[in-house]
């Protein structure tokens, strides 16, 4: 889903659950960075992920699962 809030800030929430938040500004320059960082860094981990900050100037903030929550209750 894609989401544009009343101050114009675009927030991504994907299929697999994790939540990409671009902004307002270089929306599309922060999405490129954001599938960037996803294909090397992020994509063999992705059910680790709750939340991706693209909105800094030269990279993103990743926000974890709780470790109980990745590996499951019953872990």
């Amino acid at each position: 889903g894609l989401t544009l809030e009343q101050r114009g800030a675009w927030t991504l929430h994907l299929a697999n659950g994790i939540e990409v938040v671009l902004g307002r500004d270089q929306v599309e320059q922060r999405f490129e960075r954001f599938i960037t960082v996803y294909e090397t860094r992020l994509a063999s981990r992705s059910d680790e992920v709750s939340r991706v900050d693209a909105r800094y100037t030269n990279g993103v903030a990743v926000q974890w699962k709780a470790a109980e929550t990745a590996a499951g209750p019953n872990s």
